[in-house]
């Protein structure tokens, strides 16, 4: 069990994600997820807040982004939401 006031992160293992079932969404940590669809497709998703408005941020589906790359992925996007960089805008400029 946790501390209270604990976040948890890197929660999932490769392993546990090829088991998951059912729709729900299952927490990594630091703002990631990984949703499961009524189909069993599963697809990475990154909660951030931008000007008072939570947003859900696809970083693509799984296996095609592993794990590893979710994380590193959403690593890269918390250092841009510190600098102040939206990162929702800067995909549309892309």
């Amino acid at each position: 069990m946790t501390a209270k006031g604990k976040h948890r992160t890197n929660v999932l293992t490769t392993q546990a994600i090829k088991r998951l079932a059912g729709p729900k969404r299952y927490p990594d940590g630091g703002r990631l997820y990984l949703q499961v669809d009524q189909t069993g497709t599963k697809r990475w998703l990154m909660r951030i807040t931008i000007g008072g408005k939570r947003r859900d941020l696809g970083l693509g589906g799984w296996p095609t982004v592993a794990l590893a790359n979710a994380r590193k992925k959403a690593a890269k996007i918390r250092l841009d939401l510190i600098e102040g960089i939206d990162p929702i805008q800067n995909r549309r400029k892309a």
